[in-house]
């Protein structure tokens, strides 16, 4: 019963307006089918008058012979053409009559049972106002009683010719018999749809109202959870707060309840309070306010407007500031600390935004372009006057920020101007960072043109150590014999083309591999045999015989020339190998000739010396 009353009003409300709503509808379809009925009947008897006049036109030409004239004869075709007619709907019917003295006689006998032979009305009757109408020459329609008394829609028409009146006409109950009908089961259906729709409005009102009653228990839990100070006042009186609001003011709850927010700002703030009130915007701004014991307590305080048990009222968030103000105070001692630390560091440290607007830059910074101070670094504005133009345009991917993709820092070597013009050389590390909350790079910038004419320098007589060794590599690969270079391990760093042939295989394959890898075991033991070969102290000149990788054997001739560091170090040794087979074979041949010679002298000799004999 409680939820009827409460929903008492909105239902009789609904209820209202679905009737007013059915009434309307109805009633437009009402005067729709009453005009359509009144414009029927209209031409009903509009069309029976002339129809009527028609035939009286006729009879006066063709039925003068009979009785009782022409317009006897009209007459009497029009009650035999009726005689028959059961008029229209169930109350609908044609009457005509004609004014005799004071009265209306009524020609025509009427489609009611009880009125089979109608009786004369008087002129001045109340009764039959549309016949009177018709009679009196006008045409039209007209809302009144008939003969019977009963309140009719009619049409009426004059009959000229005969003088005469016709009028058709209908029941006005008849035609609003539908309409009452299709009223009372609107009321019906509009009762049902109202009564279900009061059903349906008050079960999901509940539902709604728990929900709301769900969701404020759970408001006040999960304040009552926050670290946040949460309360709701009524124009600066506190409705209701949280556990942590009444902690933050040393309070408990029910003394906050009712005390004003004015009592807890401190003086000098009050005025900013009640400003930020009377706005009622949702709005967040700091403030001071009074502990119960007196103390103060930086607070941050965000208001917002809300609907507490159906009245507009302020829910305030406050959440204490003391240790964001500590942790700010420690961090604005350790920025200065890092300020300090920067701005006297050796190496160049600049900062700049996206669009290379420069943010901050040390003393080192001007050093390196040949400033006077850091300040006057920054009165540039932009990064590109300390750059060397065709820089610019390639390092534009630092401007555009896309290094700040990568987690590592960027390390750029590049060509800078000096305030003088002059060229300098310049390696930066850039990595992204965060400057005053908004995004930036930071560049740790270090003069490297002296490293760099070095390098130059290098480079260039690594060229010329490149052409030297090409041409000495010439002259190597033209001498017929082998020509190798082994470290102090005995490890080829060099050889020659006449080696590669020897050991059967290409200089890559040779080179960093130990001899006794290259030669094989039995040429290397033969070699490791010689007495103190080869000699760390002096040059060694050696003959001996070897089969080499590549099968041949050969009586070789090898040099070794010991490799000294300035410290008189071991560092390898020059290796010349002279292939003397031939050489050796030649002069063997020599010596047997010169011996086959030696002979022929001696055999001549004693030949000589007995004939001499003889």
């Amino acid at each position: 019963m409680g939820a009827v009353r409460r929903y008492a009003v909105p239902i009789l409300i609904l209820a209202t307006f679905a009737l007013i709503l059915g009434a309307l509808a109805i009633g437009v379809l009402y005067d729709t089918a009453f005009e359509e009925a009144r414009a029927r009947l209209m031409e009903t008897a509009q069309s029976q008058a002339r129809l009527m006049e028609a035939v009286a036109r006729f009879d006066r030409r063709e039925s003068r012979d009979y009785p009782g004239g022409a317009a006897a004869a009209t007459i009497s075709q029009i009650v035999d053409a009726h005689e028959r007619y059961q008029g229209f709907g169930e109350t609908g019917e044609f009457t005509v009559a004609r004014r005799d003295d004071d009265k209306m006689v009524f020609i025509l006998r009427h489609r009611h049972a009880d009125l089979d032979r109608p009786k004369p009305v008087p002129f001045a009757s109340p009764l039959a106002e549309p016949m009177r109408r018709a009679l009196s020459g006008k045409s039209g329609s007209v809302v009144g009683p008939d003969y019977r008394g009963v309140t009719v829609l009619a049409a009426h028409e004059p009959v000229a010719l005969l003088d005469l009146g016709i009028v058709a006409k209908i029941d006005l109950a008849e035609i609003r018999a539908p309409f009452v009908k299709a009223g009372l089961i609107v009321a019906a259906l509009a009762a049902l749809i109202v009564t279900f729709g009061a059903a349906f409005f008050i079960t999901a009102s509940n539902a709604m109202i728990r929900r709301i009653r769900e969701g404020e228990d759970r408001y006040r839990t999960l304040s009552d959870l926050t670290s946040e100070g949460v309360a709701i006042h009524d124009d600066g009186i506190i409705m209701e707060a949280n556990q942590a609001f009444a902690d933050m003011y040393g309070y408990e709850i029910s003394d906050l309840i009712g005390m004003h927010v004015l009592d807890l700002a401190v003086p000098e703030e009050q005025e900013s309070v009640v400003d930020h009130m009377s706005r009622n915007q949702p709005d967040t701004y700091e403030s001071t306010s009074f502990r119960k014991d007196g103390s103060r307590i930086d607070i941050e305080i965000k208001g917002m407007p809300t609907v507490y048990k159906g009245k507009r009222m302020r829910v305030t968030r406050l959440r204490d500031l003391t240790e964001r103000r500590l942790a700010e105070a420690a961090m604005r001692r350790s920025e200065e600390q890092y300020r300090d630390l920067i701005e006297r560091a050796v190496v160049g440290i600049m900062i700049h935004d996206p669009d290379w607007n420069i943010l901050f830059a040390n003393q080192a910074v001007a050093d390196i372009f040949g400033y006077a101070s850091a300040n006057e670094v920054m009165a540039l504005g932009t990064v590109p006057p300390l750059l060397a133009a065709p820089e610019v345009a390639r390092l534009k991917f630092i401007r555009d920020g896309r290094f700040q993709d990568e987690e590592q820092p960027v390390r750029l070597e590049y060509e800078g101007l000096r305030k003088d013009g002059a060229s300098i050389w310049l390696s930066s590390h850039n990595r992204r960072m965060r400057w005053h909350g908004q995004p930036a790079s930071q560049a740790i910038i270090a003069d490297i043109t002296d490293r760099r004419r070095a390098e130059q320098a290098l480079a260039a007589s690594e060229e010329t150590l490149r052409q030297r060794e090409r041409q000495l590599r010439l002259i190597t690969d033209a001498v017929p014999a082998s020509i190798t270079y082994l470290d102090a391990s005995l490890h080829y760093r060099f050889v020659n083309r006449v080696a590669e042939q020897w050991y059967a295989r290409p200089a890559a394959e040779i080179v960093g591999k130990h001899a006794r890898e290259v030669l094989g075991d039995n040429a290397f033991d033969q070699l490791l045999d010689q007495p103190d070969f080869p000699s760390a102290s002096r040059s060694d000149n050696l003959e001996v015989s070897l089969t080499y990788p590549d099968g041949v054997d050969r009586q070789v001739e090898i040099t070794t020339v010991p490799h000294l560091g300035d410290d008189g170090e071991l560092q390898g040794y020059f290796v010349l190998t002279i292939d003397v087979t031939e050489r050796q074979a030649l002069e063997a041949r020599l010596r047997q000739s010169q011996k086959m010679e030696a002979v022929g002298q001696l055999t001549g000799g004693i030949a000589h010396d007995f004939n001499n004999l003889l």
